[in-house]
């Protein structure tokens, strides 16, 4: 079965573990949040100078039970025995748990995904066919126009300052229509 493609609001996120997964998942959630704990016995050298640049906090000691708490997202890249004493503990709380290794440990899984501003594409092929999604992704990025960003920052500009109604509602579907014919061919 697959998952079902989500946007969740990160307040904070834990991550477990300190190679190169656990690295590379932090990279993607940087995109989102930077409220971002990260525990490991050992750290590659990458994380230092990212948990510097944006103020992340490195806990260098082993996983705890307890650790959990406060924390609403999860991210688990360590072995498997710990992924799964991991996901045990969550499922009393309200915390959503990634395992790296193992669907059976999780809540999420992470898609391939474009970000430009508040745009945000996710593409999954399920773990099936990763580097279908990869070309796939490419081929997207390669027909979104480099005017997106700014696109859609006039369509917030315009929801702060127009009043809730019809009137706004047209003037989105107008702006929208427009953009799409000056820059979809």
């Amino acid at each position: 079965m697959s998952f079902f493609p989500i946007y969740l609001k990160l307040n904070r996120v834990l991550i477990i573990g300190g190679g190169e997964v656990a690295f590379r998942k932090l990279t993607k959630v940087l995109e989102f949040s930077t409220n971002i704990r990260v525990i490991s016995k050992e750290f590659i050298e990458d994380f230092k100078g990212i948990a510097k640049e944006y103020n992340i906090e490195l806990i260098q000691r082993g996983y705890r039970r307890g650790d959990l708490e406060g924390f609403n997202i999860v991210i688990v890249a360590t072995d498997i025995e710990l992924q799964r004493e991991i996901f045990l503990e969550s499922r009393d709380k309200r915390v959503l748990v990634n395992s790296v290794d193992s669907l059976e440990y999780c809540d999420f899984t992470f898609s391939s995904f474009i970000k430009r501003g508040d745009l945000v594409i996710s593409i999954s092929t399920g773990g099936i066919a990763p580097t279908f999604g990869r070309l796939l992704k490419g081929y997207i990025q390669n027909l979104l126009p480099n005017s997106i960003e700014s696109f859609l920052d006039k369509m917030g500009d315009l929801r702060r300052e127009l009043s809730k109604g019809e009137r706004r509602m047209e003037i989105f579907r107008r702006e929208s229509r427009d953009y799409f014919s000056k820059n979809f061919k």
